[in-house]
């Protein structure tokens, strides 16, 4: 994760709006490729805005690390769809959404909690 910039671009993926608190934004750059397998190379950056600005960075920055120790070479996510009336304990659900008519839960087999 950095917190500096250079003039290389970055993309921003925010998230904002009147009902999603904190705002926080994640941005990604390409950084060039691995001399080895000639694969590229990302940098993901995250930052924070009002008053918990730090914290809210933070918090995104510890689950991108999370995400690359726990997840990126796992097995790949598994998506769920139920009907909402169909409640099943997920503990290993990393996001579940509640819709009207449906539950989706986003699961990462192998993954640490």
């Amino acid at each position: 994760m950095s917190t500096t910039s250079t003039a290389q671009s970055w993309s921003d993926h925010c998230a904002s709006g009147r009902d999603i608190k904190p705002h926080h934004c994640m941005t990604v750059r390409h950084i060039g490729h691995d001399d080895t397998t000639g694969r590229p190379l990302w940098e993901f950056g995250a930052q924070g805005f009002g008053a918990d600005a730090k914290a809210v960075a933070d918090t995104v920055a510890g689950a991108v690390r999370a995400w690359n120790r726990d997840i990126r070479l796992g097995p790949g996510p598994v998506l769920t769809v139920r009907p909402a009336t169909m409640r099943t304990e997920q503990p290993a659900a990393r996001h579940v959404i509640d819709k009207q008519h449906s539950r989706i839960v986003l699961t990462f087999p192998g993954a640490s909690s």
